[in-house]
């Protein structure tokens, strides 16, 4: 029986998957309890202003301290000031006290129960907590006490998309932000998540295109717009923008992947090589980066190369199914370390024993030995002890059909598109159904 291939290309893409499925950067609510920055500098400063920002200066220094004797004096200067009191939240924060935030929040709202800052840094703590509920209530409350804040708009809108999968609603917030402040690049970046999110990529290209124009040094938007054309399959103008971003920060490490992994869909892996070798001189212990390295020279022929990424990964990561499924499907496909092939493959399903794709190696390899029976018996048990496939019952379809059993081979093929109607070998099952059935 002439075998089908079943693993090396779709591991590939399993693996490429996330460039499909688009994810823009999180735009996290933030967890600071204060955004108010000291003074600027050059304003004549109140007493209060001098203390303030030395605390914020010490902070920043990590001189908790030092920041923490500003912030008592700058309270004895004025006991009634929120400022005041959400920058010794920060520092209960920065310092993991959480009673004393809590301390520190309740005499701010007590000063004023609808300060928006106030109720802005209660959200905050709440979300640190993940009370989502709360933090959206807190922040409701904000946005009521100073409907025209964007800021405001645009914390509801991450906590709506990112916390709480609500997409629709924090398309809302965020289109009110930029609203508010067409300058907010964040605003602009929120909605183009929240629009990637209910599958209107047109309408999130315009509003990271937008966001790239308001913060041109960051890459972030070109990030989302590479990833836009990955979905479309237009990887020529994918590479364009990851390589825009790369200008902006050569050192993203998960944006060089993203293009050496866009080159192998393009079908540029002699390009690819260099980019995951460069990726990988960055981050040396990146298990990921060297198993993708090792797929696509596996799907470029090249076996020992191939064979040698996929070693250094498992030094970095041992306990890595992918890779060792992976070498198994190498050993057999090129014919060397055929004697290993089954132990990787064993430890696998060891790891992972309801991943389809492990247990379809695992039975050809255990075919390629000549344990045809310990293979079958492999594919009959997954039938009821593992999720139904169909690639499994097709695998098991061609060993039957191989092994001189016309009738269970045909029950098989009958019974993997029954499982998965559209499975990667589904016309070839066709095939085999209509052949057999004709005898």
């Amino acid at each position: 029986m002439k075998h089908v291939p079943l693993n090396t290309l779709t591991l590939v893409l399993v693996a490429l998957a996330g460039l499909i499925t688009v994810q823009t950067p999180a735009l996290a609510v933030n967890v600071n309890l204060t955004d108010k920055k000291p003074t600027i500098q050059g304003e004549k400063l109140s007493p209060l202003d001098i203390k303030m920002r030395a605390a914020f200066e010490a902070m920043n220094k990590k001189d908790l301290a030092g920041a923490r004797t500003a912030l008592n004096d700058a309270q004895k200067l004025d006991p009634k000031s929120i400022d005041v009191q959400l920058a010794l939240a920060e520092l209960a924060r920065q310092t993991n006290k959480p009673d004393d935030i809590e301390i520190a929040l309740k005499k701010a709202l007590e000063i004023d129960p609808k300060s928006p800052d106030a109720l802005s840094a209660w959200s905050r703590w709440r979300f640190a907590k993940k009370d989502f509920n709360g933090a959206e209530d807190y922040l409701r409350r904000a946005i009521e006490a100073k409907p025209d804040y964007a800021r405001l708009y645009v914390d509801m809108g991450d906590l709506h998309l990112n916390s709480m999968q609500k997409p629709k609603e924090s398309v809302e917030d965020y289109r009110k932000a930029t609203e508010l402040d067409p300058s907010s690049p964040g605003a602009h970046a929120g909605l183009g998540s929240a629009l990637i999110a209910l599958g209107d990529r047109k309408g999130a290209a315009k509003a990271f295109e937008q966001a790239a124009v308001l913060a041109p040094k960051n890459p972030l938007p070109q990030v989302a717009l590479g990833r836009i054309s990955n979905s479309e399959e237009r990887y020529k103008d994918a590479i364009k923008y990851f390589n825009k971003a790369l200008a902006l920060q050569p050192g993203l490490v998960g944006i060089l992947t993203e293009k050496a992994d866009t080159l192998v869909l393009d079908g540029r892996r002699s390009e690819a090589f260099g980019v995951y070798r460069e990726a990988i001189k960055l981050a040396p212990k990146d298990a990921v980066v060297q198993t993708k390295l090792g797929m696509a020279l596996q799907q470029d022929g090249k076996t020992q190369d191939a064979f040698a990424a996929y070693q250094q990964a498992l030094v970095l990561q041992p306990k890595s199914p992918l890779v060792l499924n992976n070498m198994a499907v190498l050993a057999l496909e090129s014919k060397t370390r055929t004697p290993e092939a089954e132990g990787w493959a064993r430890k696998a399903v060891e790891l992972e024993p309801k991943v389809a794709t492990y247990l379809d190696t695992l039975a050809w390899v255990l075919q390629t030995a000549g344990k045809g029976t310990d293979a079958l018996a492999l594919l009959k048990d997954s039938a009821t002890a593992f999720p139904a496939s169909g690639q499994l019952q097709y695998r098991r379809g061609l060993m039957l059909e191989a092994a001189g059993n016309p009738a269970d081979a045909l029950k098989a093929y009958q019974s993997a598109l029954k499982i998965e109607p559209k499975f990667e070998f589904a016309k070839d099952a066709q095939a085999r159904i209509a052949k057999l059935s004709a005898k």
